[in-house]
């Protein structure tokens, strides 16, 4: 019998280069946790049994025979045998992927965790004052005063 080639999956956790790694966190969620499954014994399904189990279906609810599942339907079948970890790790993938790189930037930088000083304390107290009793120019003035056309 034929030895079927490696899992491309596998192979690719195994041999990505340097320049490669996962840059989101999601991403290397994603990573860390096939390598665990990996570490664990569980092995990647074969692309060719993947392709194989998706190349002919039966339309359950009306026994209809389908020669090929569409990209959505093969989507519904592979989110049900994840598990809730799985899903949450790849709920953050896909999440990341809308993203713009400045906004992944953004949420790539460490929390601000330094106390405040007292001149910021102070500073934030007044702004808050000065918000209460009222003292405020609109973004609209602003524009104004400094000659920026009015949406």
């Amino acid at each position: 019998m034929p030895q079927s080639p490696p899992d491309p999956v596998a192979w690719m956790l195994d041999h990505a280069p340097l320049d490669d790694e996962p840059e989101t966190d999601a991403e290397r969620r994603a990573v860390a946790l096939a390598r665990a499954d990996r570490a664990r014994g569980i092995e990647p399904v074969p692309l060719e049994e993947v392709l194989r189990e998706f190349h002919s279906t039966i339309d359950t609810p009306n026994g209809d025979y389908h020669e090929a599942m569409t990209a959505k339907e093969k989507l519904r079948v592979r989110v049900e045998e994840l598990t809730e970890q799985e899903a949450e790790a790849t709920l953050d993938f896909i999440a990341s992927r809308g993203r713009d790189d400045f906004a992944r930037w953004l949420d790539s930088r460490p929390e601000d965790d330094e106390p405040l000083t007292d001149e910021e304390r102070e500073a934030l107290a007044e702004s808050a004052a000065d918000i209460a009793a009222g003292r405020t120019i609109s973004f609209e003035e602003i524009k104004r005063e400094f000659g920026y056309p009015a949406e």
